[in-house]
């Protein structure tokens, strides 16, 4: 289906809204922490610490997950809701599913990026929402009320 037809779908953005969510997901799946952080939303950056403690947070998880034998080995980018333009910026909520080998079996995590464009759709960068849309709305006042994002949805699990 073509959002293209639909006022406020994400049309002509929904291309370049996977891309860039797609380049965030491999480049975690992948440890490159410099490209990873080049699409995460600055704020959630700063409020990490700054570049260097977010990408130390970054390179601990993955540590973590080595020791575990824990592996992410696929991120599917699914297409993005409606885009909105407020507060002199677009936003649009990107649903995103990722799967985690583990040594007993499979985890399933659904969740939903936050997409925000500040230069008309070119360029856009992305926060996560798993700690639920009203903690994240009470830290960034910006992030509009109308923007369709769901309650977190617990990981799944299925054994081998």
């Amino acid at each position: 289906m073509s959002f293209k037809a639909f006022a406020g779908g994400p049309g002509d953005y929904a291309p370049a809204i996977k891309k860039q969510a797609e380049a965030m997901g491999q480049a975690l799946m992948k440890n490159d922490y410099v490209t990873y952080m080049k699409y995460t939303d600055p704020r959630v950056i700063k409020e990490m610490g700054g570049e260097t403690a977010f990408s130390d947070t970054l390179q601990r998880y993955a540590g973590q997950r080595k020791h575990y034998g824990m592996k992410i080995y696929e991120i599917d980018v699914q297409d993005p809701s409606w885009v909105l333009d407020t507060a002199g910026e677009l936003q649009t909520a990107v649903p995103v599913s990722s799967e985690m080998k583990v040594k007993e079996g499979l985890v399933t995590t659904l969740t939903t990026f936050i997409g925000i464009s500040k230069d008309k759709g070119k360029t856009w960068v992305f926060m996560d929402t798993q700690e639920g849309i009203q903690a994240i709305r009470m830290k960034y006042k910006d992030i509009s009320s109308k923007l369709p994002v769901p309650a977190p949805v617990a990981p799944t699990f299925q054994s081998n």
